[in-house]
């Protein structure tokens, strides 16, 4: 075999592929790796924890901030910018649009009345309740509730930016919608490795079920919308089920 022809040729098929799924399947590759090794609380309690010499009530929860705001840098700013540099085109078409705003609205409206019952009864699962808030810090008092809450948000926001818009809608046009959902998937229900296994399994159903609406409403809003608000409910219901949640009254 001709080892060169062999490696020319791949580099021919490559310039073909289409700028947008090649950014999203090796530039998405690259993010990931970034955000694992460098956005983990693991990261910054070895690298950055001396930096708070203070120490006080919300110390705690600082590895979190971290966590999330990196989230945020990493799996939603930087392939954003990234993805602009490259086409050009406008953020609306990676789902940062109202998109259609009705339809996204009632099926969020439907999505987390019919998860809140599933959510209440997992919550009653010892291995929610010592899994939720992943901050357990979090629970102790009214205002660590919503800061970090507060971060968790934006959390969610990243997480469904990045496979329901940037990985979903750069792959769209490549390799179909339906493929697109099925691919960006794959590393968003691996990512829930280490969490309850109900859940984990459970991402692979989600990960179909929000790709599907990202693109029936051209939008990540109502992705990032049904989430958020399925993994408060759930901090706060495995805080009710511990016996924690009076921490939480003023």
């Amino acid at each position: 075999m001709n080892i060169t022809k062999t490696i020319g040729e791949a580099f021919r098929e490559l310039k073909k592929t289409d700028s947008r799924a090649m950014l999203a399947l090796v530039g998405g590759a690259f993010f990931l790796l970034a955000y694992e090794y460098y956005g983990s609380t693991s990261f910054f309690r070895t690298n950055l924890y001396g930096l708070f010499p203070v120490r006080g009530r919300f110390v705690p929860i600082f590895p979190y901030i971290y966590w999330y705001t990196s989230t945020l840098l990493l799996l939603a700013l930087i392939p954003l910018l990234s993805w602009k540099l490259m086409t050009g085109r406008p953020i609306s078409g990676l789902g940062l649009s109202l998109g259609n705003w009705k339809q996204g609205l009632i099926i969020s409206a439907i999505s987390i009345m019919v998860m809140l019952p599933i959510v209440t009864a997992a919550a009653q699962l010892p291995s929610f309740q010592h899994k939720y808030p992943l901050c357990s810090n979090a629970g102790s008092g009214p205002l660590e509730f919503l800061i970090y809450e507060s971060a968790y948000m934006g959390y969610f926001f990243a997480w469904e930016f990045f496979f329901r818009g940037f990985m979903l809608f750069s792959l769209e046009e490549a390799i179909g919608g339906t493929y697109a959902v099925l691919v960006q998937t794959v590393p968003f229900a691996l990512l829930h490795v280490g969490k309850p296994q109900p859940e984990a399994f459970a991402s692979i159903i989600a990960g179909v079920a929000l790709g599907i609406l990202a693109l029936r409403t051209r939008s990540v809003l109502y992705c990032a919308l049904i989430h958020g608000m399925v993994a408060l409910s759930m901090d706060i219901a495995a805080l009710f089920a511990a016996g924690r949640l009076h921490h939480l009254m003023f």
